[in-house]
């Protein structure tokens, strides 16, 4: 009987523990993230600031990347297909204007590289204030 008190205080304890820890992660500080909060971000995602605040810009943004593309499959259909009727001109002009409207991928690259250098330094010099803060 001395035992079976003995597990049941063990037990009745144990649950104490618990509690106490779970109201602890609940009163973190204001601010402060948690990992047990991604289902609370994820219901609050249409209420975000941010996102109201870009969300023009990128459906502009979206929406001129996607006139751009259809004309320039328009312009390929035609120089490739010759749906210009037989008329020479514009399938020749079709195709110029198909190919100069592409990019070309060496200033990108090399852009893309400095841009990463760029995020790296900025993230490191963040993250060393962060910890001096500490």
């Amino acid at each position: 009987r001395l035992l079976k008190q003995q597990m049941q205080l063990e037990k009745k304890e144990q649950k104490q523990r618990e509690q106490k820890i779970l109201r602890e992660q609940r009163e973190r500080e204001p601010g402060r993230v948690a990992a047990n909060d991604w289902s609370h971000n994820i219901f609050n995602i249409p209420n975000s600031t941010i996102l109201r605040d870009i969300r023009y810009p990128i459906v502009s943004v979206f929406l001129w990347a996607t006139v751009w593309s259809f004309l320039h499959r328009f312009m390929l259909t035609i120089a490739s297909k010759n749906i210009a009727g037989g008329k020479a001109w514009l399938s020749n002009g079709a195709a110029m204007f198909a190919k100069h409207m592409c990019v070309p991928t060496v200033p990108h690259s090399m852009m893309v590289s400095a841009m990463s250098f760029l995020l790296v330094f900025r993230t490191n010099s963040a993250y060393q204030r962060f910890a001096e803060g500490r």
